[in-house]
């Protein structure tokens, strides 16, 4: 320490730039030999005795001082930089963020390789390691474009390569997808050089850069890449290396976060063999699925909310593979020639029995969610949002556990509810997902069933008063999460409309809801763009007003408007266009994306309109009015017999034959049009008959 101060002193008492050098050289050559580990006062008396001046000077040499070469004075001005930038606190850490330029281009001005060029490297990026623990520091880096120079670095094996990698994973660690979205090209170099590495390597480092690559993938969520790109499968193999070894707890967990960040960015099917035309599924997926649901049951089971807390980002991790595993246990294009989904079923049920558990056990505290820890809440809806997935698809294995926690789960899903509402009145809620929302899927599947629909049935008040909230939050922006939520709460009161026809009828709620209804159709904007959204609720609303008839005035203009938009839906949907030549009743193009969600919609529509025209009296006029039953029939009339689909020729004879029954004026009107022309054509008999 004595020669320390020394050095310090002589830096003061220098005369001139050369012994001023000459004080620095020796106070280099001791803090190398003494291996001094210097605190944030003594890196700032130093850099005072130097001077940013002197340092600038070295940096940009214009002449020999003492005779010694330019790439010298460089040398030691960047490892006195690199020593003194080890606190955020020094100067020479502002210093280095000021000289950001100087150090890009001393890099790519460097000539052969050399030990003084060598030196100038390392200290280069000592200083860059130093400085990307600020954010000034780190957003010189990005800014002066580094990044690059660090990925050649790092993937090359050059000198300090660990130095530049660390560099990076921080920059992705704070920037994440808005470093790698600008760094495409050097994401993809740097993870195929990780997972290369992580596949050959035999060691416990292989653990160390399974780490690296699930921080990088989270951190990176929004990059693109090609489920076949060959990192991706690159880090299969090595992940199926791991997993076909015995692995410590420890080992396994990082092995399943790094599956659970691939499986959010591919999905389940990048673990199957896609080569395989028997689509039978791989050793090792079975085998990710059995840790998965292992580990699940190992955390949740006899363990307290506070124990489970401290294991819920594992948990997570385990939840998203889960989630993804039923999707494609349910997937019939993947199991319909294999049956190796069965052998799944087992593990998966007995995890989902410990999530089921878990929430019947935590229950008994849910009156208290307000008073639940950020953690506790989070560990429930991540619980709940993942049964719900499963009972979404599988109720019936888990029917008597699923009917006794969901009401408690409902309670906390109204706390939750009542809380974003209250925000969102003063301006200040987001799009979050909550309970209810999470839940809605699986009620709506319990709701089709005659032993679970009891639960979304006791729960009709809450879900009407939640699909009002969706509507809100739809209206405010039309964001998708709201829209999906609003679809599935419209099936879930179809089924109970079905299901429990008398219980609906008679419910003062379910004719409120039809009054919400004839309402909020209006506000869909006109196109195609909504038209899922816009046939679920009015399907909906023709289902209830078929219950509720007698309490529908014909000077209700909000019914009438209504039913001029579920007209407009039903008609839309078909249309006659030549197919090779011959004309064909076919689906409008613009409904062809959506028909496979809509379908049921159309014709369950058609049911309804057509059993609403014998308690409505003047609908049916209304709908002669409207000019669509003409339409039906003259555009039947173009085509053969076999251009239209026989499901829908069935549709349009039972509303056709509907309407001739309740309105004597509908006869001429079909008869003018080639009624029973299209009778004979058709072989619609039921309306020729009446026709006649």
């Amino acid at each position: 320490m004595e020669d320390f101060h020394k050095c310090i002193e002589r830096l003061h008492n220098a005369k001139s730039d050369a012994d001023k050098f000459a004080a620095l050289l020796v106070l280099v050559k001791t803090l190398k030999t003494d291996g001094y580990d210097l605190d944030y006062i003594q890196q700032k008396d130093i850099f005072d005795a130097v001077g940013s001046s002197f340092l600038q000077r070295l940096l940009h040499p214009h002449h020999d001082i003492g005779g010694c070469p330019q790439e010298i004075f460089r040398s030691v001005a960047l490892t006195v930089l690199a020593v003194l930038s080890g606190s955020p606190k020094s100067p020479a850490h502002d210093f280095i963020c000021s000289n950001l330029d100087t150090f890009k281009e001393i890099l790519q001005s460097k000539e052969e390789p050399n030990s003084f060029q060598d030196l100038i490297e390392k200290d280069i990026l000592q200083c860059l390691v130093n400085v990307c623990s600020t954010e000034e520091g780190r957003n010189g880096i990005i800014s002066k474009q580094f990044v690059d120079y660090l990925v050649n670095v790092a993937i090359n094996y050059l000198m300090d390569h660990e130095k530049a990698m660390h560099i990076l994973m921080t920059l992705s660690h704070y920037f994440k997808s808005d470093l790698w979205t600008r760094e495409a090209a050097s994401f993809s170099a740097v993870i195929n050089f990780i997972a290369s590495e992580f596949r050959e390597e035999t060691t416990s480092r292989k653990f160390e850069l399974c780490n690296i690559l699930t921080k990088l993938l989270t951190d990176n969520p929004r990059c693109s890449a090609d489920v076949h790109a060959d990192w991706s499968e690159i880090i299969q193999e090595g992940l199926f290396d791991l997993l076909n070894n015995q692995l410590g707890k420890a080992q396994c967990r990082d092995a399943l976060k790094l599956a659970c960040a691939m499986v959010e960015r591919f999905g389940l099917l990048w673990m199957l063999n896609s080569n395989d035309e028997t689509k039978a599924i791989r050793k090792e997926f079975c085998l990710l699925i059995h840790l998965v649901c292992i580990e699940v049951q190992m955390i949740l089971k006899d363990r307290s909310v506070e124990e489970i807390v401290e294991n819920i980002d594992m948990l997570s991790a385990c939840y998203t593979i889960l989630e993804a595993t039923t999707t494609i246990l349910c997937d019939e294009s993947v199991w319909q020639i294999d049956s190796g989904a069965e052998q799944l079923l087992t593990p998966v049920n007995e995890a989902f029995r410990a999530v089921l558990s878990f929430l019947l056990k935590a229950s008994k505290e849910l009156d208290d969610w307000l008073g639940f820890s950020k953690h506790k809440q989070y560990l429930t809806l991540i619980s709940v949002k993942a049964l719900s997935v499963w009972l979404a698809e599988e109720t019936f294995s888990l029917k008597e556990e699923a009917c006794i926690v969901i009401p408690n789960l409902l309670k906390i899903g109204q706390c939750m509810f009542w809380e974003k509402k209250e925000e969102f009145l003063k301006g200040t809620c987001g799009q979050d997902s909550d309970v209810i929302s999470f839940l809605t899927p699986a009620l709506h599947h319990m709701s089709a069933d005659d032993t679970t629909r009891k639960v979304p049935q006791n729960a009709s008040q809450l879900l009407v008063e939640y699909l009002d909230f969706q509507w809100l939050l739809w209206r405010k922006d039309m964001n998708k999460a709201s829209e999906t939520c609003i679809i599935t709460l419209c099936g879930i009161f179809k089924n109970l409309v079905i299901l429990e026809a008398k219980m609906t009828s008679e419910s003062m709620l379910f004719f409120s809801l039809l009054k919400f209804l004839l309402n909020t159709v209006l506000h869909i904007p006109r196109g195609f763009e909504h038209i899922t959204l816009k046939a679920n609720i009015t399907v909906l609303g023709l289902l209830i007003a078929r219950q509720h008839a007698h309490k529908i005035k014909s000077c209700e203009m909000s019914f009438c408007r209504f039913l001029a938009a579920s007209v407009k839906f039903l008609w839309d949907c078909h249309q006659v266009e030549d197919s090779q030549d011959i004309p064909a009743l076919v689906i409008m193009r613009e409904y062809r994306k959506v028909w496979s969600d809509i379908m049921e919609l159309w014709f369950l529509g058609m049911i309804a309109l057509s059993s609403l025209l014998s308690h409505v009296p003047w609908v049916a006029p209304f709908l002669l009015e409207s000019g669509w039953p003409q339409h039906i029939v003259l555009s039947l009339g173009k085509v053969s017999c076999n251009g239209v689909d026989a499901s829908i020729k069935s549709a349009y004879q039972e509303f056709l034959c509907s309407l001739l029954r309740n309105c004597p004026d509908a006869k001429e009107q079909l008869l003018n049009c080639g009624g029973v022309l299209v009778s004979q054509i058709h072989e619609l008999r039921e309306l020729g008959t009446l026709l006649k």
